[in-house]
């Protein structure tokens, strides 16, 4: 009997150890598979750390880029401003000088008609056309030139506005992706 009991004993330590040592094997395997899982884990984390650096890296361009739009922006409406400006000038002073100009040609009418109202008939006719036809293409021409300076101020101004409006677009996308 005493055979038996350590034949069992044996056999039950044999037994115990072949389980043991299963369940350190798994043990062990789970351990590796939780290392090989943090390891990428970790993986993972730097390559999120070097997006992040690279994201922020991008952030801080993107705002230098708009401080500099914004300055350019700031830039073209100053120039805006001073065209306005010098056209608004430059219109009131060819509206004195078309006032002035028309005043003179009709007080010149004014005296050659005086002179041809003593005159009769064809005669009469024919130097009024003569003295009234050049003093009207004059003025003619001279409103032609007004409205050509009062087009090229306006279509400057739409440029002027255009370029205002397109950076200020720009900068409001680069303030959206910033």
């Amino acid at each position: 009997m005493a055979l038996g009991v350590i034949l069992g004993l044996i056999g039950g330590l044999a037994l115990g150890g072949a389980l043991a040592t299963l369940a350190l094997q798994r043990r062990m395997a789970n351990q590796d598979a939780e290392l090989r899982v943090a390891r990428r884990g970790t993986q993972e984390l730097e390559r999120t750390r070097d997006e992040l650096a690279r994201l922020q890296a991008d952030a801080g361009a993107l705002r230098e880029e708009r401080a500099r739009l914004s300055e350019q922006l700031r830039a073209a409406e100053d120039a805006a401003a001073r065209d306005r400006a010098t056209l608004d000038f430059e219109l009131s002073r060819l509206n004195e000088a078309f006032a002035a100009q028309s005043q003179n040609v009709m007080d010149r009418i004014v005296v050659q008609l005086s002179e041809i109202s003593g005159r009769q008939g064809e005669e009469r006719d024919r130097t009024l056309r003569a003295t009234v036809g050049p003093v009207a293409d004059l003025l003619q021409r001279f409103e032609q030139h007004v409205h050509e300076v009062e087009k090229d101020r306006k279509e400057a101004y739409g440029g002027i506005t255009s370029q205002v409006e397109s950076l200020r677009r720009s900068q409001e996308q680069l303030t959206v992706e910033t």
